[in-house]
């Protein structure tokens, strides 16, 4: 679970930095007249930069719909836990309750 949630941290920080930082990561769009090989270059880094904020957005949904799954099971088994504890204290409640009934002199 922590590696889930430190993934997950990661790649949405990675994300951030990514869109905070793609003017200077891209550069500058080459100028017109530019050989074609400029344009490709700024094309793949485009793409790659593009990409990676993509993956890492969809690992963090991910990693957060995990966590939410994770979290939901823990809840509901301890839920559950819970509830029969009650009963059961209920149930023992009732057993002394009728124990010390029957202990009682009649009138």
């Amino acid at each position: 679970m922590k590696l889930l949630k430190l993934l997950t941290g990661s790649g949405f920080a990675i994300c951030l930095v990514l869109m905070v930082t793609w003017p200077w990561t891209i550069g500058k769009i080459p100028p017109k007249g530019s050989p074609k090989a400029e344009y490709r270059a700024f094309q793949t880094r485009t793409k790659i930069v593009i990409g990676g904020i993509t993956v890492a957005f969809f690992a963090s949904a991910i990693g957060s719909a995990l966590i939410m799954r994770k979290a939901k099971d823990e809840f509901r088994q301890l839920s559950s836990e819970n509830l029969r504890l009650l009963i059961e204290g209920a149930t023992e409640d009732i057993r002394k309750k009728h124990e010390s009934k029957s202990d009682e002199p009649s009138a």
